[in-house]
């Protein structure tokens, strides 16, 4: 179980889910993140660095990925990103 100030999560990825959704988590280093399920819809994730994470039925609907790094990403589908 995970807390902040006024809340207590499952897990990290609800945690992240949670605090990412209309979020802006630009420039993140999100290396290798386990975000199967994420919600991060309108979240801003330009520049952020996803290299080898895991968006497996992450909702990314209206998520800004300019620039991102998604190189060798597991994608919402299942695909990896080259």
């Amino acid at each position: 179980m995970i807390s902040d100030k006024s809340t207590e999560y499952d897990s990290p990825e609800e945690s992240f889910s949670m605090h990412a959704r209309q979020s802006s988590v630009s420039r993140a280093d999100l290396t290798r993140a386990d975000l199967v399920n994420a919600n991060l819809t309108n979240a801003n994730l330009t520049n952020a660095n996803l290299r080898n994470a895991n968006l497996t039925n992450a909702n990314l609907r209206n998520a800004n990925l300019t620039n991102a790094n998604l190189t060798n990403a597991t994608m919402p589908d299942g695909t990896k990103h080259l």
